[in-house]
């Protein structure tokens, strides 16, 4: 890891910790190069965490003015698009409402709001609603109706085609991107719809709206699988919202092993608890994940050392340790990056036996 690395893991330790010791600056202050810092924060969508932080502790009275500008209009930037996006949310949900359509939020808007102090600190790139499969279609239509079309982006080309979601967007607000999910992720890989999900719903109050919201457990799933789905782009403001989630939330542990199981998604549940576990004093051993703290103690069995898989079986499934050279720049240490590299192949070779 270099300095600036270990600075944002040390910043994101405190501002998740709520710590007023701000040793860990004087630590590495010489030594960061303050504009590969800034590239890292923005890249990760960290700049209103890094200048809440940064303003919270007095750090930016520490720093070059130049680069506390760029800080504080990151996070300025950050609340006009969340307000954009909140504010498009609201008309988007009012259009389905008056159609019968029931749309369902699902992470950013609702982390935004619910999980973070204020609307600078958590970037949102995009709008996700999860709709019954049976409203699906009539969504698209009423929304392009409104003026928005298909998504040029290639990604979500190849979502359209697999049936699964589909991303549209709306010429005259450029950040504005609304995905809508019939199911969890690709129908091959994790095949749950959303209407399995969507007939256990919680309930939550957006700006005096009233909406449906996915519960714990179909939360963290969601979480699992889209941390799996975009490994090749990971950002550490997800890392923050599975540990805001989690000091928020408690899913019902023996589900969520159910449909890893049942889906193949135990290298993503462990990838994903092998980046929290620094910020949730999350202890591992031999493929046990412990949790304590702010958990009941909980053991999570990730693998199973008695199963003994061939590896040539599927030979594709090299391709996917992609996921392996994507997490290991976010892990801590080297001790923990070998302990993680032995460990994923392990779950992985299981998975495909």
């Amino acid at each position: 890891m270099r300095y600036e690395e270990k600075f944002i893991y040390n910043l994101l330790k405190s501002y998740l910790n709520k710590n007023e010791n701000m040793d860990f600056f004087y630590k590495f202050r010489t030594s960061l190069n303050y504009e590969r810092l800034i590239k890292k924060c923005f890249a990760h969508g960290l700049e209103g965490i890094a200048y809440y932080e940064f303003n919270r502790l007095g750090i930016l009275n520490l720093i070059d003015r130049r680069i506390a500008e760029k800080l504080k209009w990151g996070s300025r930037n950050t609340l006009m698009v969340n307000m954009l996006l909140l504010s498009e949310f609201k008309n988007i949900v009012e259009l389905l409402r008056k159609n019968n359509i029931e749309p369902v939020p699902v992470k950013g808007i609702v982390f935004v709001k619910k999980l973070y102090e204020n609307l600078s600190l958590r970037s949102m790139a995009d709008i996700d609603l999860i709709l019954r499969e049976k409203d699906y279609k009539y969504a698209i239509e009423i929304l392009k109706s409104a003026g928005y079309r298909e998504s040029d982006f290639l990604q979500a080309r190849k979502w359209e085609r697999e049936n699964f979601r589909i991303a549209l967007t709306k010429p005259d607000l450029i950040p504005l991107t609304v995905e809508l999910h019939k199911k969890f992720s690709h129908p091959g890989r994790f095949g749950l719809s959303a209407d399995d999900a969507l007939d256990n719903l919680g309930s939550a109050e957006i700006d005096e709206m009233q909406f449906r919201t996915l519960n714990p457990d179909y939360t963290f799933l969601f979480l699992i699988n889209h941390m799996g789905m975009h490994y090749f782009n990971l950002k550490l403001i997800w890392v923050v919202d599975a540990v805001k989630f989690l000091l928020e939330f408690t899913p019902d542990w023996s589900k969520i092993l159910d449909y890893v199981e049942q889906y193949r998604l135990r290298t993503s549940l462990y990838m994903l608890i092998k980046l929290i576990s620094p910020y949730l004093n999350i202890e591992e051993k031999s493929g046990d994940v412990k949790l304590i703290g702010n958990f009941k103690k909980l053991y999570l069995k990730i693998f199973y050392s008695e199963k003994h898989p061939t590896f040539f079986r599927f030979p594709w499934m090299p391709l996917r340790l992609s996921q392996i050279f994507c997490v290991l720049p976010l892990i801590d240490d080297w001790k923990n990056r070998v302990e993680f590299f032995k460990n994923y192949i392990k779950i992985r070779m299981q998975d495909y036996q």
